[in-house]
């Protein structure tokens, strides 16, 4: 009994052993067998990792990750391991790979993608065979392949399409024009504000950006409009409208919305216009984003028409027979005007208290739009008022605003008593013509002891750029000088020395224009107004020259320091008064723009707008009618 005892003892002994051994197995990746592994990962996000072990003497295992592991296996049986893993994560995958044959082999693939893809392959053989093949895998971190796959996602599990991003523009670079203000009295905006345009038909926003190839883009506006309908906008791509884009009612002007359109842009430089096809103009408008590749911001080339236009060979040319006509007048009381361009804007300024601004789009129908000097006089100006005292002061007298150099400058006149010649002109410079707008003080006083009186400014560029100021009002006529590029009165002999343009015993209101070669000065002669209990003799002269500071001759020759002008425009038919002019430039048409005073209905005087075409001699011919 007992030796069958012992004998029951010793085989469980064996079966123990032999167990015991099966279950310690061979170590990892040393597989002895000549079987077929099919490792088929079923990744989450399309991975595809095929591990193929070809057995009949071929294990094949292989990665093609772009990952950096290298297994080198060496079997001893004449066995030829190669791993093949074929991985396209993009982001992180947990691989089972599973063999067909009868190991145990799991291969598990961890790939972390956060800019790094990371797999782990981690083989493990378990079989039952008796094949004593050893494969000695070279791996550096003990059978532990770490992959590393450049994938640009950031998210487990999620991929970000970088395509989408874009160019958001607020009110920075790349931000040009705004017919309107930047304001902040609404909130949920971002950046330093929005853009909120004058409520015209022909308001707009003006951007610029820089593309490397020519193709779709979208643009996207961040809007609010609180006014309950929708206020819709022209696309305008490098002077082309291309499409309208409607900006519809949000809850209020608080909320603030998105609308986007596909644009076809070239590549370089692009202009991006939104211009307001209602009288409502456009919505609050926070920014624009262009989404696309390669984009960035353009340089802002603002585009600016004031008499100041070049050489204009090609501007006001007469056909030779169509009179020159008055385009239009309105009710709207203006006196000695000026207008300047910025954007699609006009804006009048005119002589009255703290120089008033009105805004318009067609130049026939005017808005007011606030004063040069809407937070009050400038303190020079209070002191200089204060030092004369009694004075009659209570408005200022006929402003020019022309842009040069990077800023708008306006000159305005400070009179203490009319009649007399104690004034000065002073200096105003602003970026917009919406402000703010800065004071620098006085050009040029007088105080009664000299032959001439400053007032009535005009300012124009000669072909090199260099701007150059004209005055006067009675007394010795009209005088010039040279500013410097920052508009303030030159410190040299050209600066500082005044040369004597024109004279007549009533002369006034000079303007300078330069058209192709030529130097036109423009004054106003007579006595003026009906309201001032005046005999009406008011009217424009012309006289030209090739130098910006003379000296300036008649159509007939006769000197205008000897009192020549050749006639441009009178009071007759329907009007009185007819004068102190200004030049306006807009587009190929050059006009004339003077008051006038009706002679019935409208008690004040009315702003004229007339077509002032150059004859083939070069002199601006003379309009139909005051």
């Amino acid at each position: 009994m007992m030796k069958w005892v012992n004998l029951i003892f010793i085989l469980a002994l064996y079966v123990a052993w032999g167990c015991g051994n099966q279950a310690a197995g061979p170590p990892e990746d040393s597989d002895p067998n000549t079987g077929t592994d099919g490792d088929t990962d079923a990744d989450t996000d399309a991975d595809t990792d095929a591990d193929t072990d070809s057995d009949a003497d071929s294990d094949t295992d292989s990665d093609t990750d772009a990952d950096s592991d290298s297994d080198s296996d060496s079997d001893t049986d004449a066995d030829t391991d190669t791993d093949t893993d074929t991985d396209t994560d993009t982001d992180t995958d947990s691989d089972t790979d599973t063999d067909s044959d009868a190991d145990s082999d799991s291969d598990t693939d961890s790939d972390a993608d956060a800019d790094s893809d990371s797999d782990t392959d981690t083989d493990t053989d378990t079989d039952a065979d008796t094949d004593t093949d050893t494969d000695t895998d070279a791996d550096t971190d003990a059978d532990t392949d770490t992959d590393t796959d450049s994938d640009s996602d950031a998210d487990t599990d999620a991929d970000t399409d970088t395509d989408a991003d874009g160019l958001t523009i607020e009110e920075g670079d790349g931000f040009c024009t705004l017919d309107g203000t930047i304001d902040t009295d609404k909130v949920g905006f971002q950046g330093d504000g929005f853009a909120n345009t004058i409520n015209a038909n022909g308001a707009s926003i003006h951007w610029n950006v820089v593309t490397e190839e020519a193709g779709t883009y979208t643009l996207s506006w961040r809007y609010s409009n609180g006014g309950g309908t929708e206020r819709p906008g022209s696309v305008i791509i490098n002077d082309e409208s291309v499409t309208i884009v409607g900006f519809s009612a949000t809850s209020d002007w608080d909320s603030w919305e998105s609308v986007a359109q596909e644009v076809s842009l070239t590549a370089g430089d692009n202009k991006i216009e939104l211009q307001a096809t209602t009288a409502d103009g456009l919505a609050n408008i926070d920014s624009l984003t262009v989404i696309g590749d390669g984009v960035a911001v353009g340089e802002c080339i603002i585009e600016i028409d004031t008499e100041n236009g070049g050489d204009l060979c090609d501007a006001g040319v007469w056909d030779g027979v169509t009179t020159p006509q008055v385009i239009g007048t309105t009710s709207f009381g203006t006196h000695d005007p000026t207008i300047v361009k910025e954007g699609n804007v006009f804006y009048h300024l005119p002589t009255g208290p703290n120089v008033p601004i009105a805004t318009s789009t067609n130049l026939l129908n005017w808005s007011g739009a606030g004063s040069v000097y809407s937070n009050g006089l400038p303190q020079w100006a209070i002191e200089w008022l204060a030092a004369n005292p009694n004075n009659d002061f209570g408005q200022n007298w006929a402003p020019d605003a022309i842009y040069f150099n990077g800023k708008f400058h306006i000159y305005p006149t400070f009179s203490a008593y009319f009649g007399q010649n104690k004034s000065c002109i002073s200096h105003v410079t602003a970026d917009s013509m919406t402000g703010p707008f800065i004071d620098h003080g006085p050009i040029i006083c007088t105080d009664g002891s000299q032959n001439y009186n400053a007032i009535d400014a005009d300012v124009e560029l000669d072909e090199n750029g260099t701007p150059w100021f004209v005055f006067g009002s009675f007394w010795g006529g009209i005088y010039g000088f040279k500013l410097d590029a920052d508009g303030n009165r030159a410190t040299d002999a050209e600066g500082q020395n005044l040369v004597h343009l024109a004279w007549n015993s009533s002369i006034e209101a000079p303007v300078l224009f330069r058209r192709c070669g030529y130097y036109y000065l423009f004054v106003s002669w007579g006595l003026c107004c009906p309201n001032e209990g005046r005999v009406d003799t008011y009217n424009v002269r012309v006289g030209r020259s090739t130098n910006i500071m003379g000296p300036y001759v008649d159509k007939n020759g006769i000197p205008m320091v000897d009192g020549g002008g050749t006639l441009m425009v009178e009071g007759g038919g329907a009007y009185s008064s007819a004068g102190h002019s200004e030049v306006l430039v807009d587009g190929d048409t050059i006009y004339m723009i003077y008051h006038a005073y009706p002679l019935s209905g409208f008690p004040f005087a009315a702003l004229r707008i007339a077509e002032m075409p150059f004859d083939s001699d070069g002199w601006p011919v003379r309009t139909a009618g005051p």
